[in-house]
Parts: structure tokens; C-alpha cells; sequence
């Protein structure tokens, strides 16, 4: 699914139109992946104060960032002030907010998963998921048992063409 943001034209001869202006990959955000995105983002969140907030807002997270944020400081024992940074990375991040957190569920670390995404923007879910061995000489650090090991959380069985094709475009 996609979040389109645009305007609505008048085209002459098609009559109301929406011209996009931008396209953003929409993911449900992965529980796991989200205290992952926490502790990597939040300021004076660690990793116990980051699942603290999981458990206690689920995936209701996002929502009370933006509209209770007092709650969130309150549960987490930090800043408000803290807390509207957060808040304002996940407006400004929105795109990719659900992508980081699927790339922390499937074990990637913050600095793997900001490069794909500053390669591949909000669509690298969906292209990692169809063929992970894309990866291979695209993006600096996935040399052939990283995007392997990658491979198999995504479900990439031993005897996939995708893999055999990685492997030989990796020896090449």
C-alpha cells in the first residue's frame, strides 16, 4: 500500500485529476522492529524503556506520539521536550518509520537500514522481501553472508533461484 501526496488538477481534456507530487510506501509497523526504531531514535531511550513503551502502547504508539505525547513522556519517565523531538523525527520520517522497524525485526542494524533507505527510500521492504540478493554490490556492507543470512529471515528457501543467481552474481 501507498500514501500519495499531491494536489488536484483540472486536466483539459481528462477532466479532475490527482498529480502526485510524491509516493509513499505505507507498511504496518513491525512491534518488534518499532523498539528497535525507538532505541535508535529516541533521546534518553534505551533499550528497556523501549519495549516499556511497546508493551504498554502497542501499535497505538505512533497515534499518541502525535496526539498525546504527554502520555508517552509520562510512561517512559523522560522529557517532554525529549518527547516532542521523537515525536517530530516520526512525522518527519513517516515513510520509512515502517521500513526501519521491519529492517530492525529482520536484524539489521540502524546504520544497515539508514543505507538502504537513503539508497532506496520507503519501496526497500518491498524489494528486499521480493529479492534480498539485490542488495549484493549496491549497498556497501552486504557482501554474500550478510544478504544470505538476511535472505533466510525473509523466507528465501537454500534451493531459490534468487539464491543460486546471488551466488554466481556474487563470485562474479
Amino acid at each position: 500500500p501507498v500514501t500519495l501526496k499531491g494536489k488536484w488538477v483540472v486536466h483539459s481534456k481528462f477532466g479532475r485529476q490527482f498529480e502526485a507530487s510524491e509516493i509513499v510506501y505505507t507498511l504496518p509497523v513491525n512491534i518488534d522492529g518499532l523498539a528497535a526504531w525507538l532505541k535508535w531514535y529516541g533521546q534518553f531511550i534505551g533499550s528497556v524503556k523501549a519495549q516499556k513503551l511497546v508493551d504498554e502502547f502497542g501499535m497505538d504508539f505512533g497515534r499518541i506520539l502525535t496526539e498525546d505525547s504527554q502520555q508517552i513522556a509520562i510512561a517512559a519517565a523522560i522529557p517532554i521536550e525529549s518527547v516532542n523531538m521523537l515525536a517530530e523525527k516520526w512525522q518527519r520520517h513517516a515513510g520509512m518509520v515502517a521500513a526501519a522497524s521491519q529492517f530492525a525485526a529482520w536484524g539489521l542494524t540502524q546504520f544497515e537500514t539508514e543505507s538502504i533507505l537513503a539508497r532506496f527510500g520507503g519501496g526497500a521492504v518491498s524489494m528486499i522481501a521480493d529479492d534480498p540478493y539485490m542488495l549484493l554490490g549496491r549497498v556497501d556492507g552486504f557482501g554474500w553472508a550478510k544478504v544470505d543470512a538476511l535472505a533466510a529471515k525473509v523466507g528465501v528457501k537454500g534451493d531459490d533461484p534468487r539464491r543460486l543467481r546471488g551466488a554466481v552474481q556474487s563470485v562474479v
